[in-house]
């Protein structure tokens, strides 16, 4: 009885396995054409799916502080002196 109790646990955790793998591969085919080969990783190490999330994180940050910043300058190109 207790053997067949590993034999589950062990089918369990190769599901989980399976299961992250294909998640963080998802999230890295996803994330490749916005943050490139960088997904992949290189000799130092892979980024983990932690990773990949703030590096997004990061970039959309980046991104929106430029929108404002463009928004700015397109407002206050049309304001004339007082």
């Amino acid at each position: 009885m207790y053997l067949g109790n590993v034999e589950e646990l062990y089918t369990l955790y190769q599901r989980e396995l399976l299961d992250w793998a294909e998640t963080d591969t998802k999230v890295k085919n996803l994330a490749r054409p916005i943050l490139g080969d960088w997904v992949d990783g290189d000799s130092m190490g892979v980024p983990q799916v932690d990773d990949i999330v703030e590096k997004l994180i990061s970039r959309i940050k980046t991104m929106e502080a430029e929108a404002d910043i463009i928004r700015i300058r397109t407002l206050t190109q049309y304001w004339e002196p007082i």
